[in-house]
């Protein structure tokens, strides 16, 4: 009988414990590979993709186009398929803007044939007709501002000529207390007309800048003919909607490109991500906003989308404002921690004569202000199509 040698015998022992521990080793290596390593790589490629999503939903705005990355490769040997993404559109997303008391300058041309008395800007036309020529007529029209003032006074009286009845106007100019003299002959009956802004009258600089017509007479038959900007104070609004969005499959991060800013969603909530499109410089708010439409669906998958933004037009607005409200509603997206984040901004930034008021509901919050200020506003009305 052969019998085994005792050193054999460890020796095939500290092999067999030796490959255990191995074996033991390497799946305990593989377990902590897959449960923490290859996850935080994934997080981190994951995060890497969304950087550039985010850079790329900067250029929608600049440049109006973008490649956005929809997927991102996984981890090769450990995780290898790709993480796929979608853009899709959400139309709940506005924002109204509402501007009192505008100052809007409107063409106006009128035709004064009684007593009255208005505020004009930029007068180009001033035009007396009197029709049916007859004596005893007095007229009164006076341009002024602040404390000068130009003065027309016309009378009549008729004459008679070889049997012919005329009409003898005269018309009495006076500025800077001087005045000239003129006098104009027709038969009675005719039609006559002296247009104010002749440059013999020497009075057409001072009625363009004229800011009030005074106008009297005592004919029905006589007539001012005056063209001029009027001074109006109304109220307008204007409104943008829609929103672009990116969602990845296994990263909470997401982007919407919004009216009047980009922002990063995670976690139900919503957070700036780039500087917003409402700014106040000096004493003006400016507002370059997009009314995006979309005609896409979902776009989703691997690979990239190129998107570009087609205009439409885009309606701009310069004025002065003594009240202004912004509103801002989504019904399906949580935009209120984004939409405060703006209005600090906004109520920092405002000058000191502006007061700032917030008002707020469940899917809507409205920021005024009030006190002599501007706006430039820009709307560009764009719709996203695949390039």
């Amino acid at each position: 009988m052969t019998g085994t040698s005792p050193a054999f015998l460890v020796k095939g022992v500290s092999t067999v414990v030796a490959t255990s521990i191995i074996l033991a080793a390497i799946v305990t290596a593989s377990f902590a590979i897959q449960a923490f390593v290859i996850p935080e790589l994934r997080r981190e490629k994951a995060y890497i993709h969304s950087q550039d999503v985010l850079r790329s939903f900067e250029e929608l705005y600049s440049k109006e186009r973008c490649v956005i990355p929809l997927s991102h490769p996984g981890i090769p040997f450990f995780s290898p398929a790709s993480s796929t993404g979608q853009l899709r559109y959400d139309p709940h997303v506005r924002i109204r803007v509402e501007v009192f008391n505008v100052t809007e300058l409107k063409k106006v041309e009128r035709r004064l044939n009684r007593q009255d008395e208005f505020e004009v800007k930029d007068t180009s036309e001033a035009l007396f007709l009197c029709q049916n020529a007859s004596d005893n007529l007095e007229v009164n029209c006076t341009f002024s501002k602040d404390t000068k003032k130009v003065t027309f006074l016309i009378t009549s009286k008729s004459l008679n000529y070889n049997n012919l009845t005329l009409i003898r106007f005269q018309l009495k100019v006076i500025l800077d207390s001087t005045f000239d003299v003129y006098n104009y002959t027709v038969v009675q009956g005719d039609s006559f007309s002296l247009n104010f802004m002749n440059p013999v009258y020497k009075a057409s600089s001072f009625i363009k800048e004229a800011s009030r017509v005074y106008y009297e007479t005592n004919s029905s038959n006589c007539f001012l003919f005056l063209k001029y900007l009027k001074v109006e104070l109304k109220n307008v609004s204007f409104s943008a909607r829609g929103a672009v969005i990116y969602e990845s499959s296994d990263f909470p991060l997401s982007y919407a490109a919004l009216p009047w800013c980009l922002i990063a969603l995670e976690a139900g909530n919503s957070s700036l991500a780039a500087s917003p499109r409402i700014l106040w410089v000096n004493d003006t708010l400016t507002a370059n906003l997009y009314n995006f439409t979309w005609g896409l669906g979902t776009v989703g998958g691997v690979g990239s989308a190129s998107v570009h933004l087609l205009t439409s037009d885009s309606s701009s607005f310069k004025s002065s404002f003594s009240r202004l409200s912004l509103n801002f509603t989504s019904t399906s997206l949580n935009l209120k921690n984004s939409q405060l984040q703006l209005v600090d901004i906004l109520k920092s930034s405002a000058p000191e004569n502006i007061k700032v008021s917030i008002q707020q509901g469940e899917d809507w919050i409205e920021v005024s202000f009030k006190g002599r200020g501007n706006l430039d506003l820009v709307v560009h009305n764009v719709k996203a199509v695949l390039s």
